[in-house]
Protein backbone atom coordinates (compact mmCIF):
# COMPACT_ATOMS: atom_id res chain seq x y z
CA UNK A 1 0.00 0.00 0.00
CA UNK A 2 1.42 3.41 -0.93
CA UNK A 3 0.45 6.98 0.78
CA UNK A 4 1.94 8.81 3.79
CA UNK A 5 1.70 6.90 7.11
CA UNK A 6 -1.13 9.00 8.09
CA UNK A 7 -3.35 7.46 5.39
CA UNK A 8 -2.72 4.44 5.33
CA UNK A 9 -3.22 3.62 8.86
CA UNK A 10 -6.58 5.18 8.24
CA UNK A 11 -7.54 3.13 5.25
CA UNK A 12 -6.77 0.36 7.08
CA UNK A 13 -8.64 1.01 10.56
CA UNK A 14 -11.80 2.06 8.92
CA UNK A 15 -12.13 -1.45 8.44
CA UNK A 16 -13.20 -2.02 11.70
CA UNK A 17 -14.45 1.36 12.86
CA UNK A 18 -18.11 0.70 14.33
CA UNK A 19 -18.14 4.55 16.11
CA UNK A 20 -21.98 4.75 16.95
CA UNK A 21 -22.97 0.96 17.05
CA UNK A 22 -23.33 -0.88 20.61
CA UNK A 23 -20.64 -3.12 21.32
CA UNK A 24 -22.97 -4.85 24.00
CA UNK A 25 -24.98 -5.89 21.20
CA UNK A 26 -22.52 -7.05 18.75
CA UNK A 27 -20.89 -9.06 21.71
CA UNK A 28 -24.34 -10.55 22.37
CA UNK A 29 -24.54 -11.61 18.82
CA UNK A 30 -21.31 -13.18 18.84
CA UNK A 31 -20.04 -16.40 19.39
CA UNK A 32 -16.52 -16.45 20.63
CA UNK A 33 -15.09 -18.89 23.40
CA UNK A 34 -11.79 -16.47 24.72
CA UNK A 35 -11.59 -12.60 24.69
CA UNK A 36 -9.03 -12.58 22.43
CA UNK A 37 -11.54 -14.19 19.50
CA UNK A 38 -14.28 -11.81 20.90
CA UNK A 39 -11.57 -9.32 20.20
CA UNK A 40 -10.88 -10.34 16.69
CA UNK A 41 -14.71 -10.24 15.92
CA UNK A 42 -15.41 -6.53 17.07
CA UNK A 43 -14.40 -3.35 15.79
CA UNK A 44 -13.86 -0.13 17.79
CA UNK A 45 -16.36 1.73 19.08
CA UNK A 46 -15.34 4.32 20.08
CA UNK A 47 -13.86 8.30 19.09
CA UNK A 48 -11.32 8.25 22.26
CA UNK A 49 -10.10 4.70 21.46
CA UNK A 50 -9.71 4.92 17.79
CA UNK A 51 -7.72 7.74 18.32
CA UNK A 52 -5.33 5.96 20.67
CA UNK A 53 -5.05 2.75 18.23
CA UNK A 54 -4.22 4.87 15.02
CA UNK A 55 -1.72 6.96 17.24
CA UNK A 56 -0.63 3.49 18.22
CA UNK A 57 -0.35 2.06 14.81
CA UNK A 58 0.92 5.81 13.26
CA UNK A 59 4.09 5.11 15.61
CA UNK A 60 4.22 0.86 14.53
CA UNK A 61 4.43 2.09 11.15
CA UNK A 62 6.79 4.81 11.31
CA UNK A 63 8.93 2.86 13.34
CA UNK A 64 8.90 0.20 10.68
CA UNK A 65 9.52 2.51 8.33
CA UNK A 66 12.13 4.41 9.78
CA UNK A 67 14.26 1.16 10.81
CA UNK A 68 14.08 -0.80 7.57
CA UNK A 69 11.36 -3.02 8.31
CA UNK A 70 8.55 -1.64 5.35
CA UNK A 71 7.13 1.34 4.34
CA UNK A 72 4.11 -0.35 3.41
CA UNK A 73 1.44 -1.21 6.33
CA UNK A 74 0.14 -4.55 4.42
CA UNK A 75 3.67 -5.58 5.20
CA UNK A 76 3.98 -5.76 8.68
CA UNK A 77 5.67 -8.55 9.98
CA UNK A 78 5.85 -10.28 13.92
CA UNK A 79 9.59 -8.89 13.81
CA UNK A 80 8.58 -5.04 13.46
CA UNK A 81 5.78 -5.09 15.98
CA UNK A 82 8.76 -7.68 18.26
CA UNK A 83 11.30 -4.80 17.41
CA UNK A 84 8.71 -2.03 18.15
CA UNK A 85 7.33 -2.70 21.60
CA UNK A 86 10.93 -3.49 22.75
CA UNK A 87 12.31 0.18 21.88
CA UNK A 88 9.32 1.45 23.45
CA UNK A 89 10.28 -1.04 26.83
CA UNK A 90 13.80 0.61 26.65
CA UNK A 91 12.21 4.01 26.21
CA UNK A 92 10.16 3.33 29.60
CA UNK A 93 6.44 2.46 28.83
CA UNK A 94 5.09 1.62 31.91
CA UNK A 95 2.76 -1.96 31.64
CA UNK A 96 -0.14 -0.48 31.60
CA UNK A 97 0.54 1.58 28.46
CA UNK A 98 2.74 -1.89 27.11
CA UNK A 99 -0.78 -2.90 27.27
CA UNK A 100 -2.42 -0.35 25.73
CA UNK A 101 -0.54 -0.80 22.93
CA UNK A 102 -1.05 -4.77 22.73
CA UNK A 103 -4.42 -3.94 22.32
CA UNK A 104 -4.25 -1.54 19.78
CA UNK A 105 -2.03 -3.97 17.43
CA UNK A 106 -4.37 -6.88 17.58
CA UNK A 107 -7.17 -4.32 16.46
CA UNK A 108 -4.73 -3.55 13.92
CA UNK A 109 -4.22 -7.31 12.72
CA UNK A 110 -8.07 -7.42 12.77
CA UNK A 111 -8.17 -4.90 10.52
CA UNK A 112 -5.22 -5.93 8.20
CA UNK A 113 -6.98 -9.26 7.72
CA UNK A 114 -10.05 -8.08 6.91
CA UNK A 115 -8.97 -5.37 4.64
CA UNK A 116 -6.71 -8.44 2.16
CA UNK A 117 -7.64 -11.93 4.17
CA UNK A 118 -4.11 -12.81 4.99
CA UNK A 119 -2.61 -13.89 8.04
CA UNK A 120 -0.43 -11.44 10.12
CA UNK A 121 0.43 -12.70 13.35
CA UNK A 122 0.97 -9.60 15.01
CA UNK A 123 -0.79 -10.13 18.03
CA UNK A 124 1.09 -12.75 18.95
CA UNK A 125 4.84 -10.95 18.60
CA UNK A 126 3.02 -8.53 21.63
CA UNK A 127 1.68 -11.12 23.51
CA UNK A 128 4.95 -13.02 24.01
CA UNK A 129 6.70 -9.30 24.77
CA UNK A 130 4.19 -8.83 27.01
CA UNK A 131 4.77 -12.04 28.30
CA UNK A 132 8.65 -11.17 28.37
CA UNK A 133 8.03 -8.10 30.07
CA UNK A 134 6.11 -9.60 32.85
CA UNK A 135 8.39 -12.18 33.84
CA UNK A 136 11.42 -9.69 34.09
CA UNK A 137 9.28 -7.73 36.83
CA UNK A 138 7.36 -5.29 34.90
CA UNK A 139 3.85 -4.53 36.94
CA UNK A 140 0.47 -3.24 35.93
CA UNK A 141 1.50 -0.04 38.57
CA UNK A 142 5.26 -0.62 38.24
CA UNK A 143 7.14 2.78 36.42
CA UNK A 144 10.50 2.11 35.41
CA UNK A 145 13.17 3.75 37.61
CA UNK A 146 17.17 3.16 38.25
CA UNK A 147 18.61 0.50 39.83
CA UNK A 148 18.98 2.40 43.46
CA UNK A 149 22.77 0.41 43.34
CA UNK A 150 23.95 -0.93 39.85
CA UNK A 151 26.95 -2.29 40.47
CA UNK A 152 25.35 -4.83 43.21
CA UNK A 153 23.15 -6.07 40.36
CA UNK A 154 26.04 -6.07 37.96
CA UNK A 155 28.08 -8.07 40.63
CA UNK A 156 25.35 -11.02 41.04
CA UNK A 157 25.06 -11.47 36.82
CA UNK A 158 26.52 -14.87 36.91
CA UNK A 159 27.37 -15.05 33.34
CA UNK A 160 30.31 -13.14 32.90
CA UNK A 161 29.25 -12.04 28.86
CA UNK A 162 26.56 -10.32 30.54
CA UNK A 163 28.15 -9.04 33.26
CA UNK A 164 30.42 -7.33 30.84
CA UNK A 165 27.58 -6.14 28.60
CA UNK A 166 25.84 -4.76 32.24
CA UNK A 167 28.66 -2.55 32.89
CA UNK A 168 29.14 -1.24 29.58
CA UNK A 169 25.25 -0.44 28.98
CA UNK A 170 25.69 1.30 32.35
CA UNK A 171 28.54 3.41 31.18
CA UNK A 172 27.26 4.26 27.56
CA UNK A 173 23.69 4.31 28.38
CA UNK A 174 22.97 2.52 25.41
CA UNK A 175 19.52 0.84 24.52
CA UNK A 176 19.50 -3.50 24.64
CA UNK A 177 19.35 -2.85 20.86
CA UNK A 178 22.08 -0.92 20.02
CA UNK A 179 24.47 -3.30 22.19
CA UNK A 180 23.58 -6.28 19.89
CA UNK A 181 24.90 -6.58 16.60
CA UNK A 182 27.89 -4.09 17.05
CA UNK A 183 31.26 -3.97 15.54
CA UNK A 184 34.69 -3.58 17.32
CA UNK A 185 35.47 -0.41 14.62
CA UNK A 186 32.59 1.45 16.19
CA UNK A 187 34.09 1.42 19.97
CA UNK A 188 37.20 3.42 19.28
CA UNK A 189 40.13 5.44 21.81
CA UNK A 190 40.78 9.41 20.33
CA UNK A 191 42.93 11.33 22.17
CA UNK A 192 42.86 9.71 25.30
CA UNK A 193 39.04 9.18 25.15
CA UNK A 194 36.77 6.24 24.59
CA UNK A 195 33.90 6.63 22.32
CA UNK A 196 31.22 3.98 20.63
CA UNK A 197 29.48 4.98 17.51
CA UNK A 198 25.71 4.19 17.11
CA UNK A 199 24.43 3.30 13.81
CA UNK A 200 20.77 3.53 12.84
CA UNK A 201 19.94 3.77 16.81
CA UNK A 202 15.81 4.60 17.56
CA UNK A 203 14.63 6.56 14.37
CA UNK A 204 17.71 5.83 12.15
CA UNK A 205 19.98 8.42 13.87
CA UNK A 206 23.71 8.02 14.44
CA UNK A 207 25.74 9.03 17.43
CA UNK A 208 28.63 9.14 18.73
CA UNK A 209 28.72 8.32 22.67
CA UNK A 210 31.77 9.23 25.52
CA UNK A 211 31.85 6.54 27.52
CA UNK A 212 34.24 7.28 30.40
CA UNK A 213 35.20 4.07 32.40
CA UNK A 214 38.34 2.93 31.24
CA UNK A 215 37.50 -1.18 32.84
CA UNK A 216 33.93 -1.08 31.24
CA UNK A 217 34.74 0.33 27.98
CA UNK A 218 37.76 -2.15 27.36
CA UNK A 219 36.63 -5.44 28.74
CA UNK A 220 33.13 -5.02 26.44
CA UNK A 221 35.46 -3.98 23.20
CA UNK A 222 37.54 -7.10 24.07
CA UNK A 223 34.60 -9.52 24.26
CA UNK A 224 33.09 -7.94 20.61
CA UNK A 225 36.32 -8.56 19.73
CA UNK A 226 36.93 -12.14 20.23
CA UNK A 227 33.11 -12.99 20.02
CA UNK A 228 32.68 -11.50 16.56
CA UNK A 229 30.46 -13.62 13.95
CA UNK A 230 32.66 -15.28 11.54
CA UNK A 231 30.24 -15.76 9.13
CA UNK A 232 26.19 -15.23 7.74
CA UNK A 233 24.91 -12.17 7.65
CA UNK A 234 26.16 -10.91 10.82
CA UNK A 235 29.61 -11.47 10.25
CA UNK A 236 31.69 -9.04 11.71
CA UNK A 237 29.19 -8.05 14.73
CA UNK A 238 29.18 -9.44 18.39
CA UNK A 239 25.51 -10.86 18.49
CA UNK A 240 23.90 -11.92 21.75
CA UNK A 241 20.92 -13.43 23.25
CA UNK A 242 18.90 -10.04 24.25
CA UNK A 243 16.19 -12.39 26.23
CA UNK A 244 19.03 -14.52 28.25
CA UNK A 245 20.55 -11.09 28.93
CA UNK A 246 17.30 -9.39 29.92
CA UNK A 247 16.86 -12.92 32.18
CA UNK A 248 20.55 -12.17 33.70
CA UNK A 249 19.49 -8.91 34.69
CA UNK A 250 15.99 -9.37 36.11
CA UNK A 251 17.21 -12.37 38.08
CA UNK A 252 20.59 -10.52 39.57
CA UNK A 253 17.73 -7.14 40.45
CA UNK A 254 15.91 -9.52 42.44
CA UNK A 255 19.18 -11.30 44.09
CA UNK A 256 20.20 -7.68 45.20
CA UNK A 257 16.83 -6.55 46.36
CA UNK A 258 15.73 -4.14 43.55
CA UNK A 259 12.15 -3.16 42.65
CA UNK A 260 13.12 -2.87 39.09
CA UNK A 261 14.32 -5.64 37.17
CA UNK A 262 14.54 -4.28 33.25
CA UNK A 263 17.84 -3.83 31.64
CA UNK A 264 16.53 -0.21 30.68
CA UNK A 265 16.86 0.50 34.28
CA UNK A 266 20.82 0.95 33.63
CA UNK A 267 20.03 3.81 30.97
CA UNK A 268 18.17 5.44 33.76
CA UNK A 269 21.42 5.09 35.73
CA UNK A 270 23.48 6.92 33.23
CA UNK A 271 21.35 9.44 32.60
CA UNK A 272 20.92 10.95 36.21
CA UNK A 273 24.90 10.64 36.80
CA UNK A 274 25.32 12.16 33.74
CA UNK A 275 23.22 14.72 34.43
CA UNK A 276 24.67 15.50 37.52
CA UNK A 277 28.23 15.13 35.78
CA UNK A 278 27.36 18.24 33.63
CA UNK A 279 25.50 20.74 36.01
CA UNK A 280 27.11 19.74 39.50
CA UNK A 281 30.80 19.01 38.14
CA UNK A 282 30.78 20.82 35.25
CA UNK A 283 29.11 24.08 35.83
CA UNK A 284 26.66 23.94 32.79
CA UNK A 285 23.57 25.70 32.93
CA UNK A 286 20.53 23.03 33.50
CA UNK A 287 18.60 23.53 29.96
CA UNK A 288 22.07 22.74 28.25
CA UNK A 289 22.53 20.03 30.48
CA UNK A 290 19.57 18.07 30.19
CA UNK A 291 19.93 18.48 26.53
CA UNK A 292 23.44 17.04 26.26
CA UNK A 293 22.22 14.20 28.48
CA UNK A 294 19.09 13.41 26.22
CA UNK A 295 21.27 13.59 22.78
CA UNK A 296 23.37 11.01 24.39
CA UNK A 297 20.42 8.45 25.04
CA UNK A 298 19.45 9.50 21.23
CA UNK A 299 17.31 11.60 21.43
CA UNK A 300 16.90 15.29 20.68
CA UNK A 301 14.79 16.93 23.22
CA UNK A 302 15.43 18.54 26.43
CA UNK A 303 12.24 17.71 28.03
CA UNK A 304 12.84 14.02 27.80
CA UNK A 305 15.87 13.94 30.15
CA UNK A 306 13.08 15.29 32.91
CA UNK A 307 11.71 11.43 32.61
CA UNK A 308 14.67 9.86 33.41
CA UNK A 309 15.33 12.71 36.45
CA UNK A 310 12.37 11.80 38.38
Amino acid sequence: MRGSVKWQVNTILSEIKQIGESRHEIKQQTEYSSPHELSKQTGIHSYKTLDTYRGVAQNLLQYAKDNGFTRDIERLTPEAVRSFLESKLQEGISYNTLKTYTAAIGKLETALEKHNGSTYNLSQAAAEVLQQARADGARPSEQHRAFQNPQAVIQNISNQDYRTIASFQLASGLRLSELNHIRPDQLQERDGKMFVSVEQGKGGKDRIVEVKDRQAFQSYKSLVESKQQTQGKYSGKFVFSKSGYRAAVSSAAVKAGETNRGTHSFRWNYAQSQYIEKQVHENKPESQAKLEVSSELGHNRESITDHYLR
